[in-house]
């Protein structure tokens, strides 16, 4: 059975359809009736269309960049401050993909560091501020994903 584009996911596979049937038609017919250069331009034509189309829709409906980020984060651990910074990061538009603690989770005075890898479209700037605003956060990094030597 062949696999026309309506039952195609995307418009990514070429078409065997009626349109293309005609298509080879009418170009026989240009080649028997002596216009080979009208046949030649119909096929280079119909092979742009079907090659470039997808790769101009493709750029045209394409999702907003999506930034990948490295937040290192110092702060108190009390009061499930924790929760609360990832919370912050979810509501502001960005998705955790990482949670690493790195230090003073268990020693009463000293900071806990955390690192946290995100990925969202919105402001990465305006969710620094939020979470350097939280009470008994110490202090926010901000760098890209894979900058850090790891």
């Amino acid at each position: 059975m062949a696999r026309g584009c309506a039952s195609s996911p995307s418009w990514r596979q070429p078409c065997t359809t009626a349109a293309t049937v005609w298509l080879t038609c009418a170009i026989g017919m240009a080649c028997g009736g002596g216009l080979p250069l009208l046949a030649i331009g119909a096929t280079a034509v119909h092979f742009l269309v079907v090659r470039g189309f997808p790769k101009i829709s493709d750029r045209a409906s394409s999702p907003p960049f999506l930034a990948r980020l490295e937040l290192r984060i110092s702060y108190r651990s009390h009061d499930g401050l924790l929760g609360r910074l990832l919370e912050t990061c979810t509501g502001s538009g960005f998705r955790v993909t990482t949670v690493r603690v790195e230090a003073g989770t268990d020693t009463e005075g000293a900071p806990a560091e955390v690192l946290l890898r995100v990925e969202g479209t919105a402001s990465p700037y305006a969710l620094v501020e939020k979470l350097s605003g939280l009470t008994g956060v110490e202090g926010v990094t901000l760098g890209r994903q894979g900058d850090s030597p790891e």
